[in-house]
């Protein structure tokens, strides 16, 4: 599958509105300095930085929301993406892989893996968790028909 893109993780986001200055909040902003590349965040990703701005800052959510869906493409979760993350949680645990935050909201991490190998989109993420999750599909690939 060829790169159609960049999916960008929730982390990423959030320090770069934080303006923390990491690897891939520049790769970032290098990346939305260019028109003609495609970024992409799927709904999950949507709703976790909205979700965090509070109800008494409805003029901070709404222009958010317009930025979020100005910026980027936002793509859908499917059967396959869903049923793609079980199988690579199941595999890391069978090899005892874990991530750092699984029992609470380390598994989204397969949620986004799998979205952005379904679409063919380069991961951006200051998560370590992806790089075992990037290693672990390598050794099963996703065998799409």
């Amino acid at each position: 599958m060829s790169n159609t893109g960049y999916f960008v993780d929730t982390n990423v986001i959030i320090d770069f509105i934080k303006k923390t200055d990491t690897k891939a909040v520049n790769e970032l902003k290098q990346l939305l300095m260019q028109d003609d590349v495609p970024l992409a965040i799927n709904r999950i990703v949507f709703m976790e930085i909205l979700r965090a701005i509070p109800k008494s800052e409805d003029g901070k959510f709404s222009s958010m929301e317009k930025i979020l869906l100005e910026s980027f493409r936002l793509v859908d979760i499917d059967h396959d993406m869903v049923a793609r993350s079980v199988e690579l949680n199941r595999l890391g645990r069978a090899q005892a892989i874990t991530l750092k935050k699984e029992n609470e909201c380390g598994w989204l991490d397969y949620i986004h893996y799998a979205t952005a190998e379904k679409y063919g989109f380069q991961m951006i993420s200051n998560d370590k968790d992806m790089e075992k999750i990037k290693e672990l599909a390598a050794q099963h690939p996703w065998l799409q028909v």
